[in-house]
Formats: structure tokens, sequence, C-alpha cells
């Protein structure tokens, strides 16, 4: 039953905790500039509890623990990157991190470990139940209160992506396939397991001996071919044998049998190497992780897991936050997030005017996006994909003239009634004509704008890798703790929202002068790069007096020694 909390508990006399400290630990512990305060200020009384009202229907008894404290406590967890036991200790034992849950008394109790797993469970699978994520727009409401809190301008917004791999190890074929059969098998009641066939049935009793990676490791190359090939035909016996209710792990036994083997003339044999795919099947504990191989000059990726896209404000302001955050398996393109991350954030932040992002998200459907919105959004890229080419285009008038920058020779290009663009083809090529889809031309002017574009346009979007880096601090390199999309996701929602905490105690705990003059002074201004400009102007004066009466003490004391 749902109940929805109170946003602290009232002091004792006898246990609240500011009656048994001193008066510089009570100074401390009271202080609005402290992170404890500020986080339990702007993130756990902050929480809407109405989001989660859904998982505790009335008809569920008891009433649930206090959800903000719930989901502070999982902010705080991957804030500072504990484990579950150290969360547990800190919050029971920690007089900061119970004031910053609102516990204000040393004999307060946080929910109980199983109670925070239930929570955790509750929402995994009320998401798999509807598709929607509560977590998410617990996060998205929290947000769009902290950005009118603090005025934050949503006006202008920047995103980058970042592959993370999931919790696995990985695998060879033939340690998947054999990994697959182990989790099928110890899934079968003993009554099923007797009903498969004799030597089928001491193969797999053999399989669960030892792990996958200890069977595969002393077979040379012509055996693990050999075995690859054999277990085809147990994976068709038992597709044949049992079906999706004898076993929670048959839609992966289907899976893998499907993506890895091929039948021909009644023979089972694996499929060829390069018509696997990434989006296959990539490890037995982590049936959503999808391989992907990045290879961006220098820097190569190739991971099993899942890409994560980030948005948030870049407006001239003190403070700008994360608006959104989505996460997908590995394959999906940087592209397929653009539309749904400006959407997403106008949401929060109000509509947006400007948006930058690097070359990856350019796409035609993208373009179409933007354009649909009447000049509304102006999107800058820092470059675009691929090679320059060796064709320079020129509109004259309505004409459009190729340079042939091998021949140095420019013709006029006829169009095509399929809408493509021809020129005649350099002497010696087995093609008369050389045809140019509309896409390349659009994107040959594209570059050019991207390459004119001043440096205070291009300087904006490379901030957001700090951000990245922020967010992702915590990881093995680009690895997670966890496997799933959902635990994911949650994970990286978790480090957002504390990524945001970070942002406004630092704006809180700001230059008092600086804060103040743009609270007094710069509240109204409409110009932007005016209001900058005075603040600094200053400042600079303020700094000026502090360095002028700093020397003068030290003259006199050195007049007076």
């Amino acid at each position: 039953m749902y109940r929805k909390s109170r946003e602290y508990t009232e002091p004792d006399i006898f246990t609240g905790s500011s009656q048994l400290l001193s008066s510089q630990k009570l100074k401390i512990m009271d202080s609005n500039n402290h992170w404890h305060n500020i986080f339990f200020k702007e993130i756990t009384s902050s929480i809407n509890e109405n989001v989660f009202k859904v998982l505790y229907p009335s008809n569920t008894g008891r009433p649930n623990s206090p959800l903000r404290i719930l989901v502070a406590m999982q902010v705080l967890k991957e804030g500072f990157n504990w484990s579950d036991e150290q969360l547990f200790n800190e919050c029971r034992f920690d007089l900061l991190v119970m004031r910053a849950l609102g516990l204000t008394n040393l004999n307060d109790e946080i929910p109980a470990a199983s109670t925070y797993y239930d929570f955790k469970a509750r929402l995994t699978k009320y998401q798999q139940q509807t598709g929607e994520d509560l977590f998410t727009m617990a996060f998205y409401e929290l947000t769009r209160a902290q950005a009118k809190t603090f005025n934050v301008n949503g006006s202008k917004v920047r995103m980058d992506s970042k592959l993370i791999s999931s919790n696995i190890a990985a695998c060879t074929r033939l340690q998947l396939v054999i990994g697959i059969l182990q989790k099928f098998y110890k899934s079968l009641s003993e009554k099923d397991k007797k009903k498969i066939m004799k030597k089928h049935r001491i193969t797999l009793e053999g399989l669960l001996e030892k792990d996958a990676q200890s069977y595969v490791y002393p077979l040379s190359n012509k055996d693990k071919i050999l075995r690859l090939k054999n277990f085809g035909k147990v994976y068709r016996y038992l597709l044949q044998k049992f079906n999706s209710t004898d076993s929670s792990e048959y839609d992966h036994l289907f899976r893998l049998y499907d993506e890895q083997y091929q039948e021909s003339q009644k023979e089972i044999t694996p499929k060829p190497r390069q018509e696997i795919k990434g989006n296959t099947l990539q490890s037995p504990h982590d049936d959503q992780a999808t391989y992907r191989y990045k290879d961006s000059g220098q820097k190569k990726q190739s991971i099993r897991g899942y890409v994560s896209n980030i948005t948030e404000t870049c407006g001239h302001q003190l403070i700008n936050l994360i608006t959104n955050i989505q996460t997908a398996t590995a394959t999906t393109s940087d592209d397929y997030f653009f539309q749904s991350a400006i959407e997403n954030s106008e949401q929060v932040t109000g509509q947006i005017k400007k948006a930058w992002t690097d070359g990856a998200y350019n796409s035609v459907d993208n373009l179409d996006f933007v354009q649909s919105r009447n000049q509304s959004l102006e999107w800058y890229l820092n470059a675009i994909q691929g090679e320059k080419g060796l064709y320079e285009f020129e509109w004259v008038g309505s004409d459009l003239m190729v340079k042939d920058l091998r021949t140095s020779k420019t013709q006029k290009a006829l169009k095509t009634t399929k809408g493509k663009y021809r020129i005649n083809n350099t002497p010696g090529n087995k093609d008369k004509y050389r045809y140019f889809e509309p896409r390349t031309v659009a994107n040959y002017f594209r570059r050019l704008e991207i390459e004119a574009q001043p440096d205070d346009i291009k300087n904006v979007r490379p901030n957001v890798e700090s951000t990245i880096h922020h967010v992702f601090y915590h990881l093995n390199g680009a690895k997670s703790k966890y496997r799933g999309l959902t635990r994911n996701h949650m994970f990286i929602i978790s480090r957002g929202i504390w990524v945001n905490f970070r942002r406004i105690q630092k704006y809180v705990n700001g230059k008092p002068f600086r804060v103040a003059l743009e609270t007094i002074f710069l509240e109204n201004v409409s110009v932007k790069i005016l209001k900058n400009a005075l603040l600094e102007i200053i400042l600079m004066i303020l700094g000026l007096f502090v360095f002028y009466f700093k020397n003068e003490k030290v003259q006199l004391i050195e007049m007076r020694n």
C-alpha cells in the first residue's frame, strides 16, 4: 500500500543527534553549505514519491518504506561508489549521511536491505511490463525543479555518448554455446532431465563438472570446431524435446541456435563468422548486451555492453545541469538519440534553440527533424563522418557545378528523373556517368558550414566530454559493475543526479561576490553577453581592491617591524 513519507524525522530531545554534539561539530552539522544539508534539500526532500505510487497498489498490505530515502540511497551508493555493504553501514552509522537522508535522531532506522532490493526489483518488473521507466521519470522531475530553482537556461544544449561494457567476461563462440547449455540444463526439473536421451544427458552432465572456460581451454582448434558442430545437434534435440513452459532458459537456447547455427540438407553447422552480427547474444549472463567495435582515429574500442547518451545545458550561466540520459544496446548509433534527447530535455528546461553534437549524430532523419522546426533550432556539428571526397560543388543560380579535384575540370550536373545528379565520368572509367545522391551534395555544403564556424561556436561542444568523464568516473576502464540494460541505466541515472548535485553544491559554495552579483545585478538582464561582461568587470574591480588592501596590510606590517 502506498503511503507518502515525511521529508524528515522530528528531532527528539533525548536521541536527536544535534543534542549530543559539541558546538564545533554542531556548527558543521547545521551548516547550509555543507554537502549533507544541500543533498537533503536538493535531492532527498525534492524527490516526488508519487511517481512510484503505482508500484504499491492498495491491495499489497503493509505501507511502503519511505521511497525518497530508497531513491536517495541509490544515488549516494553510486555517488560515493560504495558497495551495498558500505551503503548500509554508512546510512546507519554516519551522522552526516543520516542527515542527508532526513534522519535526525540516532535511533532512526533506514529501510531494511530486503526492502531496498525489493524496490529495485519492482522498478525493473514494472518497466518490463509497461515500458515506463519510473526512475528516469523521477530524475526528470527532480531536474526540472532544480532548473527552476537555480534559473538554469535550457535553450542551449550539447550531447555526447559513452560506450560501457557489461559486467560479463568475453567468451568465445564455444564458451557461449556451452554456457547456454549449462544454464538450460540446470533450469530443468529432475523429472524433465530424465526425459533426455541418454547420450545427450551424459554430455550435459559432463558439462556441469567445470565452467565453460575450463572446458574449452585444453582443446585444440580442431577439437573446438568439432565440438561446436556436435553441440548444434544437442541444441536441435533439446528445442524439439522441450518448450518455453519447461524452462525459463528456453528462449536463450532458441536464440543462440538461431543466431549461431544453420541447417542444410539435414546437417547442422555453425554459421560463418562473417554472418554473426553484433546484436547476437554475447553472454549467458546478460542477454541484452551487444557487441560493438568503434574505431575513432587512434582510439579503438571493443565492448560487449551498452551505449549511453548524455545531454546537458551549456548556456552562459554559473550552473549547467544534465537534462537527459538515454541508454541502449551497444549497436545503437549516436544519431538514434538526437531527436528524443531534444524533446525530453525540452520537457525539463523549456524550448531548445541551439544544440551541439559531434559528427556521429548526423543523419537525414535528424536533418529533417531540425528543418521541421521552422528554424527554431540551430544544430552545430563539429564534423561530418567520412572523407571529403574528390569533388567540389557550387550552386550557380539553380545549376549545380561539379569540380573534379583530380583533373580540375568543372562541369554542370544534370538532374535525373530519380532525383540524383549526373556528370560525365573521367576518361578511362568503365562507367560513362558519375552519379551523386542529394545527400552527398547536402553534406558537402554542410561540411563547408562547419569549417567556417567561428571559434566561439566550435569550442562549445568539447566541454561535454568533461561531463562524460564525471558521470562515468567510477567505471573500471569502460566496464560497469552491472548486467542488463535496466540496471546499467539506473546506475547512469544515479550518477547523473549525483553530478547535478555536485554542481549545485559548487554553485551554493561558490565565490560569494560572484553569486551575489549574479542575483542582484543580472537577474533581469536579457543580453547575456552584456551580463557576463558586466560580471567579469565587477569581479576584476573587486579583485584589484582585494589585491590593493593586501599589499597595504603587508607594507604596514613591514613598517612596524
